[in-house]
């Protein structure tokens, strides 16, 4: 075998064995879909907006709005409070814990903008929205006792969606990096086994490890061609 292989070579090895990459590549499809379609737990998100001004105000103006802005982040972590989740937990009938609740809530909030926006992630789109709206109401319930601020906006509620998409499994996605890794896995597996396989399976090959002269190849017969031959002579 020759110490250095080119690129054709080793198109050459990949290509006798297609067999092994197709293998590779629809057990690994079919390990995606099974997790993608049938293991994995379908996700929804919803979200609801609200903007938040103080109520006592010592500037005016344009200063107003610079205040509020540098308070943008002190409300998204009341809003994740254990005071806020707890009683949010509380109108939920004590379905869910703070951790859990905290797990669920995605909290976003623009640099440049005063609007706080409040998501869910949750196994239907109906319990999202639920806890959306609930988080919603009871900031705006005990902000004002916790600051000084009474002049919560609702911008937009949660609703229910009658098709809304799921945004767990990413199912495209999950195809795409199973199929991805079924043709990655397979070459590997094919270069694998040619290159700790040291039996020589070609004439130039042992041609090549002798260097001794090619003088002629004994041709492969199977035990049918010999049957068949000994047939043709009687």
């Amino acid at each position: 075998m020759t110490e250095t292989i080119g690129v054709k070579q080793i198109w050459n090895i990949i290509s006798r064995g297609k067999k092994i990459l197709f293998a590779s590549t629809f057990i690994c499809l079919l390990i995606s879909a099974t997790y993608a379609f049938v293991i994995a737990t379908p996700m929804y998100s919803n979200s609801a907006q609200i903007l938040v001004n103080q109520t006592n105000r010592t500037t005016n103006g344009l200063a107003d709005v610079q205040v509020d802005l540098s308070l943008v982040d002190t409300y998204t972590t009341i809003i994740t409070s254990p005071r806020i989740l707890n009683e949010v937990n509380h109108q939920l009938n004590g379905d869910y814990s703070i951790e859990g609740l905290t797990k669920m809530l995605r909290i976003e909030s623009d640099a440049s903008s005063q609007v706080i926006k409040i998501s869910a992630v949750a196994t239907s789109p109906k319990i999202a929205t639920e806890i959306v709206n609930t988080v919603v109401q009871v900031f705006k319930e005990q902000v004002p006792t916790i600051m000084s601020v009474n002049n919560v906006s609702i911008l937009s509620e949660a609703r229910v969606m009658n098709k809304q998409k799921q945004i767990q499994p990413q199912k495209q996605m999950i195809m795409i990096v199973g199929f991805l890794a079924g043709i990655i896995s397979g070459v590997l597996i094919v270069l694998a086994r040619f290159f700790w396989d040291t039996t020589i399976k070609e004439p130039e090959e042992l041609q090549a490890v002798s260097g001794l002269p090619l003088l002629g190849v004994i041709p492969h017969f199977s035990q049918d061609d010999v049957f068949e031959e000994r047939g043709r002579k009687k």
